[in-house]
């Protein structure tokens, strides 16, 4: 069942999940639903939906009934700069009060860095108290707050896979020749499948739950960034094309990190059963090498 509101807010809608969101309106939002787009900086592209869109550059006092909020700064090393921590903070956590100021229910996107590295057997649960790996999940750590706080509810994402995702075009690319990059063989991470992760919105919406986190991440197989890499390395050298390399070169990260969410608390709340990572990881990596 689509979600049936009157007046939704989504913010970040020009990113890369954003995107995929904007393509999936028909699906999440019922086609009488009034939408606002909060645009920043990079056009909004509307697509075919069928829903009643306005892009608007700022904030109304106009209540919502409902706020997707995907807006952040997510550079992590830009945010690692001391010189630009007003600029994330602002982003990140005073743009999200102003969201919740202005819509009845949110639910506020977070990410995997909030909960940081986790011990080798199991990630973190939704409850467990988070350790952020870096000054980006510090920001969103403090977003979170500020969503639970005023009755919001928060899901935590891994690596998007379904849109644009910065591991795999990045090992396009050096696989092309385009760059030169290395990828961490102790840096481990397990993916969110867009699918999951907008079966997750529905679901929490259709709850009515109040104050909640949720994880929105694949099962199965946790993977280091060189193991992606190669993963893409392979496919390309199966579908015989030009490749520049004939293996990707892995390294050391000097602060490595495992981030990996355990899903089971979402799962059976929401009644959900996540896609297989290694399913999930060669779909998205086979369309993306059959796009060149």
């Amino acid at each position: 069942m689509m979600v049936e509101m009157n007046k939704i807010l989504i913010t970040g809608a020009s990113g890369r999940i954003g995107k995929g969101v904007l393509e999936n309106l028909d699906y999440l939002f019922d086609s009488s639903a009034k939408i606002d787009l909060l645009q920043n900086k990079n056009p909004i592209q509307l697509g075919s939906s069928r829903h009643n869109c306005e892009i608007i550059n700022n904030l109304s006092k106009n209540k919502y009934h409902f706020a997707l909020h995907l807006a952040a700064n997510a550079d992590a090393a830009y945010c690692a700069k001391p010189e630009n921590r007003a600029v994330v903070w602002e982003a990140n956590v005073g743009l999200t009060g102003r969201v919740c100021d202005v819509a009845d229910n949110v639910i506020f996107v977070s990410t995997d860095q909030v909960t940081g590295s986790t011990p080798l057997n199991e990630g973190l649960c939704e409850y467990d108290a988070p350790n952020p790996c870096s000054i980006y999940g510090k920001s969103k750590l403090d977003g979170e707050k500020v969503v639970l706080e005023n009755e919001g509810n928060v899901v935590r994402i891994g690596t998007m896979l379904g849109v644009s995702n910065r591991l795999v075009d990045h090992a396009v690319e050096v696989i092309l020749g385009r760059s030169k990059l290395e990828f961490f063989t102790n840096d481990y991470l397990r993916p969110t499948s867009l699918a999951d992760f907008l079966e997750t919105l529905k679901a929490v919406v259709a709850s009515g739950a109040k104050q909640r986190i949720y994880h929105a991440e694949c099962r199965g197989k946790i993977f280091s960034r060189y193991e992606i890499a190669d993963r893409v390395l392979q496919e390309c050298l199966e579908r015989n094309l030009p490749v520049h390399v004939k293996e990707v070169i892995g390294c050391e990260n000097e602060n490595p990190r495992r981030l990996v969410l355990n899903t089971e608390c979402t799962e059976k709340e929401l009644a959900l059963h996540f896609s297989d990572s290694e399913q999930a990881l060669d779909k998205h990596i086979k369309k993306k090498i059959a796009q060149l």
